[in-house]
């Protein structure tokens, strides 16, 4: 048997739509073709749903704090939570990330896991390019457990892991390698890291970002959840098979070329950083919608985009008319 499988844990309702969302455009291509592929959620109990047609492994607090040690590191969780799963199932597991969209047959997924085949979603950079990564590489030594740690160390996106039964080990292995990292310097993603490295050191490692849309940056989550809100209002089984027939549209809505040519320009005129200047596009994006929810999100970007450019808050309000009322 073939798992996608899904870790749920906390109380947050975002994360929820996500996975009804993604687990409904899984439905869609199940549904023409199922290939033995069943869908397993992992949680805890508050955290069960049973409008979703997943089969539930439930884990409880005592699980939860032994894979995170005690809620100290809770990405850590997700390899936990895969090394249960494959415990459990006879057949290749692939744990995906709530904020994914198939966009092509599951199958594809397992057409690349097997003995000494992995899959992970979609290649990342070296952490020597990762401005956050530097501390960490200032004080580690060059081998940690065997793997060698350097900046041209690769890391994948973890959106997607997906292993074969037969190279469970390895799930240990990276666990063990990330726990020995995260002593030395906490740096937030050191889970995927670490998965990346383990896998690579005994598996052909495949991305699988043509299958899985990964929209993991935070203002395409906002539109998203904002599209599965509108047809899912409430988690239950109705609401659920009208999001698998809904027509979603991925990621931010596209701006307007004029605007963004009237961006650019006054950008380049007036020395504006990145920051700034994506405020102005979802400035002037919230104004050209006549989706109200939208508008709302557009407003929410550029005023976090504003909060954190270097820009003058008086000129601000200039350049910003009403985006700053009631606030």
């Amino acid at each position: 048997m073939k798992t996608i499988a899904y870790l749920m844990y906390g109380s947050c309702r975002e994360y929820h739509l996500e996975l009804s969302l993604s687990i409904a455009s899984a439905e869609k291509y199940l549904r023409e073709s199922n290939s033995d592929i069943k869908i397993k959620l992992i949680c805890d109990k508050l955290n069960d749903r049973p409008d979703l047609p997943v089969d539930s492994l439930i884990f409880d607090l005592s699980d939860f704090n032994q894979w995170t040690r005690s809620g100290t590191y809770n990405h850590a969780a997700k390899l936990g939570a895969l090394k249960m799963a494959m415990q459990q199932i006879n057949g290749p597991v692939a744990l995906i990330d709530t904020d994914t969209f198939f966009v092509d047959h599951p199958q594809r997924l397992f057409d690349n896991i097997g003995p000494g085949r992995s899959i992970m979603h979609d290649h990342d950079k070296c952490i020597g390019d990762l401005d956050f990564w530097k501390p960490f590489l200032e004080i580690a030594p060059n081998e940690v457990n065997g793997f060698i740690i350097q900046e041209t160390s690769l890391m994948n996106n973890s959106g997607v892991i997906g292993v074969d039964p037969s190279d469970i080990r390895l799930i240990d292995d990276a666990i063990a390698l990330m726990f020995s990292l995260y002593d030395i310097y906490p740096v937030f993603n050191i889970e995927q890291f670490a998965v990346t490295q383990a896998l690579l050191k005994k598996t052909r490692l495949s991305v699988v970002s043509d299958t899985i849309y990964h929209y993991w940056p935070a203002h395409e989550r906002l539109f998203m959840h904002a599209a599965a809100r509108s047809v899912c209002p409430e988690f239950t089984k109705q609401n659920f098979e009208r999001l698998v027939q809904a027509p979603i549209s991925l990621g931010m809505p596209s701006k307007r070329f004029s605007d963004k040519v009237i961006t650019a320009v006054k950008s380049r005129l007036r020395g504006w950083d990145g920051d700034y200047r994506f405020a102005d596009a979802a400035y002037r994006a919230s104004k050209a919608t006549k989706n109200a929810d939208h508008a709302q999100i557009w407003r929410k970007i550029a005023r976090s985009q504003v909060t954190r450019s270097n820009g003058d808050p008086t000129q601000a309000r200039k350049d910003f008319p009403g985006l700053f009322d009631q606030y």
